[in-house]
């Protein structure tokens, strides 16, 4: 276990789709349960910042590209003197990235959890990264990886914290169609822009 005692800032870091983003704000509420004084921030794509920015226990949000296709090399060192300059005590890393690794490392963050792929050897606590198997729920993961850090307790349902403009556009977006929100309303979304991801139609 890696607990640090009384940890004043902590980085989590999931810079991919935005499911996966929503999923891993589970860690944002299982680190303010367990520290409730310490400063929180993450490190998100600008692709997925929206499900973030409206969350007000995350007090600073960091942008870098990690699905762009573009590499990475030149975003490391900005990534890496943001991290410093903040003089975080932990960082959680949500999803296995080389640079996301590097950038703690050469930061000299002294606690860095996550999965043990992608250099993973850069990290000093790893779990292994068996989510491909599909054997537990994504937010099951993310509890494990805090669980690194002495973080217990029951796997906390993801949230989705939205401002009152959004409210608001969606009211009038659905009185627009002829609906409301005052009963139950089922959404599904079959796309993605990863193909073992899409609904197959004949279901």
């Amino acid at each position: 276990m890696l607990k640090k005692t009384d940890p004043k800032n902590i980085v989590v870091m999931r810079t991919d789709r935005i499911g996966e983003v929503l999923l891993s704000t589970v860690a944002v509420d299982a680190i303010r349960n367990c520290y409730p004084g310490a400063n929180v921030s993450f490190v998100t794509s600008g692709y997925s910042r929206p499900v973030i920015e409206d969350r007000e226990d995350v007090d600073e949000i960091f942008i870098v590209e990690t699905m762009d296709g573009k590499g990475w090399g030149g975003q490391v060192l900005p990534l890496a003197a943001f991290l410093r300059r903040k003089r975080f005590d932990m960082a959680v890393v949500l999803n296995p990235h080389k640079m996301l690794h590097l950038a703690c490392f050469l930061a000299g963050i002294p606690v860095r959890v996550g999965y043990d792929r992608k250099w993973g050897c850069l990290l000093n606590g790893k779990i292994p990264d068996e989510r491909d198997r599909g054997r537990k729920h994504e937010v099951e993961y993310t509890m494990e990886v805090l669980r690194l850090l002495g973080i217990e307790g029951d796997v906390p349902a993801p949230r989705l914290s939205v401002s009152a403009e959004a409210e608001s556009a969606i009211t009038d977006l659905m009185s627009a169609k002829g609906t409301t929100l005052e009963k139950p309303l089922v959404a599904i979304h079959p796309g993605s822009s990863n193909p073992a991801k899409i609904w197959p139609c004949e279901r």
